[in-house]
């Protein structure tokens, strides 16, 4: 272990690392060894499926397709009908007008819960209780999950599992079992109606962050022009210089080398940076990285922050199947600080989450400061904020954010110390990051040394660069020499996807545990198979009731409503997409099973493990039916991860129109 006190440039100069080889199987590295009984195609068993003739990157190799779906973001393709095609955007006269058409045929949200209209005749919605119970469609069960917690449904008479709270067209309450379950709520870090309306505003007032942001502008326009007076004077000596940035770190570095050859000049490493400018009352303010609350990493499965499909039933589901850490999805700095309402919605915490963390994304020390008070001050179920320096796509990456972090070390210090002042000490700051931007050139180590010293108390490492998105393997190599490089916890994250992959890296590595992505996207009882160290022979039954699960979950979560089922069935797809790659322990020649590998078109041991692993999402819209009934007339599904995917030509689509 290094010591933390250290500057980047006595980071220690790693000798290449050999990038890891593929594990080979009975045809080739890309395909799974799977029992030739099971083969659709005999006469040609490496024949691919549909999802897997798709080529992203030129390598065509699968890992390629998805990951921690960090590319989701901000890249939202639909469907056109049923050829595909970026979804038409519309002008702010007609999107209203489609609103207001949409509300006609809605009924009254107060009529739905048995109140009074205040608006009377004057109501944008219908209130035309007789018409919307003959067209409703029949209930999906019994028991609705909100009466049976709460006493009292929300959703009234619109809920689609309304029998029991629903007599003679009204919602009834049980009086006795709501009042014993007031206040008592299941799901938080919900963004309250005053708070939203100082965010859209612009009225709300970062008390922390806003001096501290003007201490930092006036000391970075101070740096800069010490060192554009510098560079002027000492051009010659300082032609390998060619940034502002880096003028800074070697001033700095050898000032404070001088200061430490004077007290021990053995020992090649220095405290650290400490700005001489700031005030008294800024100093005393500091959190010093060891007061603030430590997380115990230490052997836990984290599931990984997942855009898109980590949504909050699916965080239910990996805690059911043994996840011990959950991390909410991707948030934007900037959507939180604008109030935006779906940006808030990805902080919610389920009960069941007893280590949960939030990840923001952000460009610079300002943006992520005021994410940060804002996320102290007015969030109470934050165990750690975790801060994404390893997104590669280029709508984060051309904006400063995420993978770019990597090229700028001073303003990761920057952000770090900035969001360690605004945080009070009960919640931790971690980050996770890239080996850096080129696959040849791993850069990353150079700051693990310094994380410490700069505020953070984990970092978790992905073991590719930015420019290999999520094509070829990991380098767990590099992982491990980076993780010995420091004192803090280190996560290893990339291509786990067995208990014995799990095993190799505890044990032949110096990390503190592991992050856990595509590999729970695909068979989210990985966590079960790691604690209980076995290959799972999962069978169709088993793997049907984590489905129902899922929908369970979902509309306990989006509402129980015909808006908050289309929802669910929505995301369940989306977790669709993925899980339908798994293929079955049993229908493998070779243990054990390969995250990287892709399938054959094959059969399962039985009709329903068959349909489990068709890559038609056809089939996945039946199975949803299962439990959420037949989608609605017009429904269309395409899986984000293929439609917004580079050089993509082929969307997964499917309509109710097709089903038989």
């Amino acid at each position: 272990k290094m010591n933390q006190d250290a500057t980047l440039s006595d980071a220690p100069i790693l000798p290449d690392v050999e990038k890891p080889k593929e594990k080979s199987s009975y045809t080739s590295t890309l395909d799974a060894p799977v029992k030739k009984e099971f083969l659709k195609d005999k006469e040609n068993p490496n024949k691919k499926r549909q999802f897997d003739e798709i080529n992203y990157d030129g390598t065509n190799n699968p890992s390629t397709l998805d990951d921690d779906l960090e590319d989701q973001k901000g890249e939202d393709v639909k469907p056109k009908g049923n050829e595909g095609g970026k979804k038409v955007k519309l002008s702010q006269k007609a999107a209203r007008k489609q609103k207001r058409e949409e509300q006609k045929e809605r009924l009254c949200p107060s009529i739905i819960i048995g109140k009074e209209c205040r608006f009377g005749d004057k109501c944008i919605f219908t209130h035309d209780v007789e018409s919307f119970l003959k067209g409703k469609p029949k209930d999906l069960s019994e028991n609705c999950p909100f009466f049976e917690r709460k006493g009292f449904c929300p959703f009234g008479i619109a809920c689609r599992c309304s029998s029991k709270h629903v007599k003679d067209g009204k919602n009834i309450v049980d009086e006795e079992l709501a009042k014993k379950m007031e206040g008592l709520e299941v799901e938080f870090n919900v963004m309250n109606e005053e708070l939203q309306r100082k965010l859209h505003r612009k009225q709300y007032q970062f008390t922390k962050s806003d001096p501290l942001i003007r201490i930092f502008r006036q000391e970075k326009k101070k740096r800069i022009e010490e060192n554009n007076s510098r560079s002027k004077q000492n051009q010659q000596e300082k032609k390998e210089e060619n940034s502002n940035e880096k003028m800074e770190e070697k001033t700095i570095e050898m000032k404070e080398s001088e200061e430490k050859k004077e007290e021990s000049p053995t020992k090649n490493v220095l405290i650290q940076e400490k700005n001489e400018e700031a005030t008294s009352d800024d100093k005393e303010a500091k959190l010093r990285p060891e007061e603030r609350r430590r997380i115990d990493f230490k052997g836990k499965l984290y599931l990984a922050p997942l855009t898109t499909v980590g949504n909050l039933p699916f965080r239910r589901l990996c805690k059911k199947l043994g996840a011990d850490i959950t991390c909410g999805e991707m948030a934007l700095g900037l959507n939180l600080i604008n109030g935006q309402q779906s940006e808030w919605a990805l902080l919610k915490r389920h009960a069941s989450e007893d280590i949960f963390g939030v990840q923001v994304c952000g460009s610079n020390m300002e943006l992520l400061t005021k994410t940060a008070e804002l996320i102290n001050d007015n969030l109470d179920k934050v165990d750690f904020i975790d801060v994404n320096m390893g997104c590669p796509i280029d709508l984060i990456y051309n904006q400063g954010a995420g993978s770019a972090l990597l090229e700028h070390p001073r303003t990761i210090q920057d952000i770090l110390g900035g969001m360690n002042k605004v945080m009070n000490e009960k919640i931790s700051l971690t980050i996770k990051v890239r080996t850096g931007k080129d696959e040849a050139k791993p850069t990353i180590h150079k700051q693990f040394p310094l994380f410490e010293s700069w505020g953070a108390c984990a970092v978790t490492i992905h073991g590719r660069s930015r420019q290999q998105r999520y094509s070829r393997l990991a380098n767990w190599e590099y992982v491990n020499e980076c993780a010995k490089l420091t004192n803090l916890p280190v996560l290893g994250n990339g291509d786990i996807f067995s208990f014995t992959d799990y095993l190799d890296h505890m044990e032949n590595t110096s990390v503190s545990s592991v992050m856990i992505a595509r590999g729970a996207l695909i068979k989210p009882w990985i966590f079960t198979e790691i604690k209980e160290r076995r290959h799972w022979d999962i069978s169709s039954k088993e793997r049907l009731g984590f489905i129902k699960d899922f929908a369970d979950y979902g509309l306990d979560h989006w509402g129980s409503d015909q808006l908050g089922v289309d929802k669910t069935r929505r995301f369940l797809l989306e977790w669709m997409s993925f899980t339908h790659r798994y293929v079955p322990v049993g229908l493998l020649e070779v243990l054990p099973p390969v995250l990287n590998q892709r399938a054959p078109a094959m059969y399962g041991r039985d009709d329903l493990e068959t349909q489990m692993l068709s890559s038609d999402p056809q089939e996945w819209i039946k199975l949803t039916s299962l439990f959420l009934g037949e989608p609605p007339k017009g429904f269309t599904f395409a899986a984000k991860h293929k439609a917004s995917g580079r050089g993509c030509n082929f969307l997964a689509i499917a309509t109710n129109n097709s089903l038989t």
